[in-house]
């Protein structure tokens, strides 16, 4: 037990350290020191824990699955069938499967850049080209209208195939 500064005066707390099998002795020992150290400067240990288990449970509630099923009702409803179909199999199809449960703001421009490999690998060139374009629109979305994530990750990725006008005859 130790005292901690708690609205203005120092009370008696206690701060739990870990269970001994997953902590060992010295582990243990350690910490505790680190421990006495914030807690002489006035910091309660225990909020910084609970401020990070927050932050956590909030990355965890933001899932790319989550973030898209909001994304398809409040965006994609008002499309056209066609085009709502084709967000469909952009962001819910599966090139896009693994991201399901990750958090948004865990996918990175390399995830987008691989996706894009993947498809031109199974030359579906245009189709890349199309999928960043919902994905680029997906994340712009979470970005300027959810600030689910800080910077989009397709800000600065270009289209991965050359599109060439067809000879019309």
């Amino acid at each position: 037990a130790r005292r901690v500064l708690r609205e203005g005066e120092w009370a008696k707390s206690r701060i739990s350290l870990g269970r001994y099998p997953t902590i060992k002795l010295k582990e243990a020992r350690e910490k505790a020191r680190e421990l006495a150290v914030e807690i002489k400067k006035g910091k309660d240990p225990r909020i910084e824990q609970e401020q990070e288990r927050a932050e956590i449970t909030a990355a965890s509630a933001n899932t790319f699955a989550k973030a898209v099923e909001d994304f398809m009702k409040e965006h994609v409803a008002n499309l056209r069938p066609g085009t709502a179909l084709q967000y469909k199999y952009a962001l819910q199809g599966a090139d896009t499967a693994p991201w399901r449960d990750r958090p948004i703001t865990s996918i990175t421009k390399a995830d987008i850049r691989a996706l894009l490999a993947g498809m031109k690998e199974r030359d579906v060139t245009i189709g890349a080209n199309r999928t960043l374009a919902y994905l680029k629109k997906f994340f712009n979305w979470c970005a300027e209208e959810k600030d689910l994530i800080e910077v989009p990750p397709t800000l600065t990725v270009n289209k991965p195939h050359e599109e060439v006008s067809r000879d019309r005859v």
